[in-house]
């Protein structure tokens, strides 16, 4: 029986690699450009200048690593931090990564009927009125809270808020029901979670896809590079069309986990992500870190989103903006003076500054979240196709996922 993959970004990689360990012979992996890795690749510039391209983590207990040599890549604590700035009120802590507010006696207990599979705004409807402001105008910067569904706040780091001086209220709470569990979170110690340990390649990502490569050749995993597949839906079934041609049979098993638009597209109205305009920023310092470090910025008067630290190298990660380089670097040394990862003398000496430009596919609508629910919900016995989760937040439950539909597919073929 033959397996056709579809994307060779991480979660197409490791399909192949992991169906091959379960005994399949014929892996047939194709990509529409002439590079393995995805979104996965360094930031290059200037030819001799290399940054990871954000922060992209993986979990030391990724699925990744049922399938990839772990050596490839080096082990460190998960460590980040919120600065939360709201109403002028400026929070910082070391153990959260989401929105922080400071109650003052406020209350935190909402009557409102709490709609959490929705858009956003009635995803910040559940708040009670004071941190539901604030979110609302926070997330303007984005795009319409209307027309956003609410689980893509995963990916911006809103979708839980901390309350400083309520812990053992919002504990109660989170424990009583679980809608007060979906919109309030706690830092990990708070509720009897251990750290966690996060993992980076040796060398950036074009490294690790070199190697991984090999690898791939190595398996007899037969890699079609430069090839654009377009997906069809007919009475006869589904089928791959390349160039013109169809190039799976009814018995061979399809794994789509390359982007979801051109399922999207088949829509009647076609169905379109929002794009997120950035403005990212790299540069290297004299300073190097012991440990790579995040800190989110919820902050309605910057841009900045993420400041992303590793060695010597900063990745600041920001909405599009105006700011002058200074500025920009300026607002970074603020912000990270707050943190106790970093040193009270750092001063951010850098020859330059780098600037990419790039569109972020991470909001889509209620109509998209329904769509790939559905997608990821067929029959495959009897459509043969396993479309990746891509509603699900965490590219290890994506990768899961698709592990379990290969070898339960595989397991009811051997019947």
């Amino acid at each position: 029986m033959k397996i056709i993959i579809i994307g060779a970004g991480i979660t197409g990689i490791t399909s192949a690699l992991f169906a091959k360990k379960i005994g399949y012979k014929e892996i047939y992996l194709y990509e529409r450009s002439k590079l393995i890795g995805g979104i996965l690749k360094d930031a290059n510039f200037e030819n001799q200048v290399s940054f990871l391209p954000n922060c992209q983590y993986f979990d030391a207990k990724s699925p990744i690593f049922e399938v990839i040599d772990k050596n490839l890549f080096y082990e460190f604590n998960h460590l980040y931090g919120s600065y939360s700035k709201f109403n002028n009120n400026l929070i910082t802590r070391s153990d959260y990564a989401g929105p922080i507010f400071f109650s003052n006696s406020n209350d935190i207990i909402t009557q409102k009927e709490k709609h959490l599979i929705g858009n956003v705004h009635e995803y910040f409807d559940a708040y009670p009125d004071w941190i539901s402001r604030q979110l609302n105008l926070l997330f303007k910067k984005f795009s319409q809270k209307e027309l956003i569904h609410s689980s893509c706040l995963s990916s911006i780091q809103m979708q839980r808020i901390f309350i400083e001086d309520r812990i053992n209220e919002v504990y109660k709470l989170k424990n009583k029901d679980i809608a007060y569990d979906e919109i309030y979170g706690l830092p990990r110690k708070d509720i009897g979670l251990k750290k966690t340990k996060s993992c980076l390649p040796n060398g950036g990502f074009d490294n690790l896809f070199k190697n991984i490569y090999l690898d791939l050749l190595d398996k007899n995993i037969k890699l079609n590079l430069g090839e654009n597949i377009d997906p069809v839906f007919t009475e006869d079934g589904f089928k791959l069309i390349s160039k013109g041609k169809k190039i799976n049979s009814p018995k061979d098993l399809v794994v789509w986990t390359a982007d979801p638009n051109k399922f999207l597209l088949m829509e009647n109205p076609p169905l379109r992500y929002s794009p997120v305009e950035m403005n990212n920023f790299y540069f290297k310092t004299n300073i190097k870190q012991k440990n790579p470090v995040y800190i989110q910025v919820f902050d309605l008067n910057s841009p900045l989103l993420r400041i992303f630290t590793y060695g010597n190298s900063f990745v600041i990660e920001a909405l599009k903006n105006n700011l002058s380089e200074d500025q920009i670097k300026d607002q970074v040394l603020s912000i990270i003076s707050k943190f106790e990862y970093y040193s009270s003398n750092l001063s951010l000496k850098t020859k330059k500054i780098y600037k990419r430009t790039e569109k972020r596919f991470t909001l889509f609508s209620p109509d998209i979240f329904r769509k790939l629910n559905k997608l990821s919900l067929l029959d495959i016995q009897k459509t043969n196709l396993i479309c990746t989760p891509w509603h699900f937040y965490t590219r290890d439950m994506r990768i899961k996922n698709i592990f379990n539909k290969i070898r339960d597919f595989n397991s009811k073929k051997l019947i």
